[in-house]
């Protein structure tokens, strides 16, 4: 487990704002007034420049499909990530949460909410977690205040997907369970779904710690 140094807490980002005098919309300040100019340079730098790939977990993936139907299934959270999700995840304003629980010892292991700040059909998808609770963490909210990003564009072999996880950096408590926790998500779940229409979501019968590893818990 990477040692636990200071955590870095990312922040609410809309979509419009950019850098050096480029547009800068009135809707991303109605929508996020409580940005500090820090939080923005990131979230732009995040998107429009060089990928902080050594800050935060980062994932490029291609897949045989169109942008529009990319953005479907990233958007269908219980087809790829869990079944264990109540609420959506398609527009701006959406709200989700979703729920592991170890499958031997059936006690939670992550339960965050979500709030979808960025929905571009075709192009991003954004949501950031405003509750978190991981039980086998030092610190039980870990999650909240990270952002997920999904980027997506159109390439010759169908859409290329640009995954970043603002916030989920190799200081934190959980960067390498939570990185292999991604990477069976993106790869062997979502990028799957949209190449096959096939998925490998959380559900009564699978569980991916059985492929990634089980975690036990801390705190209660």
């Amino acid at each position: 487990m990477v040692g636990r140094k200071r955590k870095i807490k990312a922040f609410h980002g809309g979509h419009g704002a950019e850098l050096h005098g480029v547009k800068e919309g009135p809707t991303f300040h109605s929508q996020y007034p409580f940005l500090t100019f820090n939080q923005m340079v990131e979230y732009i730098r995040a998107h429009n420049g060089p990928r902080m790939t050594q800050l935060n977990y980062a994932r490029t993936l291609i897949v045989p499909r169109a942008p529009e139907d990319v953005y479907r299934a990233i958007a269908d959270i219980a087809a790829w990530w869990t079944i264990n999700v109540e609420g959506s995840a398609e527009k701006v304003g959406d709200a989700f949460i979703i729920q592991f629980n170890d499958p031997v010892t059936g006690r939670l292991i992550h339960r965050t909410a979500q709030r979808v700040i960025e929905a571009v059909p075709g192009r991003r998808l954004a949501w950031t977690v405003t509750e978190c609770h991981m039980p086998w963490l030092e610190d039980k909210e870990e999650w909240k205040g990270t952002t997920m990003v999904f980027e997506i564009a159109p390439v010759v072999e169908g859409s290329r997907i640009e995954f970043v996880h603002i916030g989920l950096t190799a200081e934190v408590e959980c960067f390498e369970q939570c990185e292999r926790g991604w990477a069976y998500f993106l790869i062997e779940s979502l990028q799957e779904l949209i190449s096959t229409g096939e998925g490998r979501p959380d559900t009564s019968g699978r569980n991916h710690m059985d492929t990634i590893g089980h975690v036990h818990t801390k705190n209660t």
